[in-house]
């Protein structure tokens, strides 16, 4: 897949109402998940006041819609993840696990590492992008350690205009572009102008070298590469 094919399909997955809630509402959502020991700074610097992020349990309903599967996402459990010896834990954070019922249904299961509440989001959007874009390859599949190796590898692959991004790295991709939205790209940042990295991850519910890799663009090009292929949609 080319960056400019998982931007449209980004795009088009970000173009449902209702996918972007307020910091307030997501903080009082049951329905958002928050790791068991999350809670938010004392003092909240006042640019997150009013600011806008993904909704988790929305995009999740979208992408059930889309791939026509019932998916769970199951709350972070180490004991899960030793069950299958799958050697899936950071960086790759997350599976899929696929399954069809006898009456002919699709469900998938989606297994998280037990991290903070940034990464259950990020991996979360990034392996229900490979639900949506119909690239998700089951955890048990025999070539699974073969994934579990191109995960691992997909934060160091630059992307260019040209390249083939394999599976792995376009979700990755694909998972930044969701929860760093085309519509607030220009909001995260002017934060910068007046907020610390950390501050912007917070305020998105991202992680912070997530950001950093946002930001750093002459490292990654990434910054520049998805501002042009944006602007070209």
């Amino acid at each position: 897949m080319k960056f400019y094919e998982l931007v449209k399909i980004v795009r088009e997955a970000m173009s449902h109402p209702n996918l972007l809630i307020t910091w307030e509402a997501w903080m009082s959502s049951p329905c958002e998940y928050k790791m068991p020991d999350f809670t938010p700074e004392n003092g909240e610097f006042n640019g997150r006041a009013g600011k806008k992020l993904l909704s988790l349990d929305a995009f999740h309903h979208v992408v059930s819609n889309k791939s026509g599967t019932l998916i769970h996402i199951n709350l972070p459990n180490p004991e899960k993840f030793a069950a299958y010896d799958l050697k899936c834990m950071n960086p790759v954070h997350g599976l899929v696990l696929d399954c069809e019922k006898e009456d002919g249904k699709k469900e998938a299961d989606i297994l998280i590492a037990p991290d903070n509440t940034c990464w259950y989001r990020f991996t979360a959007v990034k392996e229900l992008m490979h639900l949506y874009a119909g690239t998700a390859k089951d955890a048990l599949h025999p070539n699974a350690d073969d994934i579990t190796r191109c995960a691992k590898d997909s934060r160091r692959i630059i992307p260019t205009r040209e390249k083939e991004l394999d599976d792995e790295t376009a979700a990755f991709y694909m998972a930044i572009e969701v929860l760093l939205p085309w519509s607030l790209r220009e909001q995260v940042f002017f934060m910068r102008q007046k907020h610390t990295e950390y501050q912007i991850a917070r305020a998105f519910m991202v992680p912070l070298n997530i950001i950093q890799h946002v930001f750093r663009g002459d490292d990654s090009n990434y910054s520049s590469l998805s501002f042009e292929t944006n602007m070209g949609i």
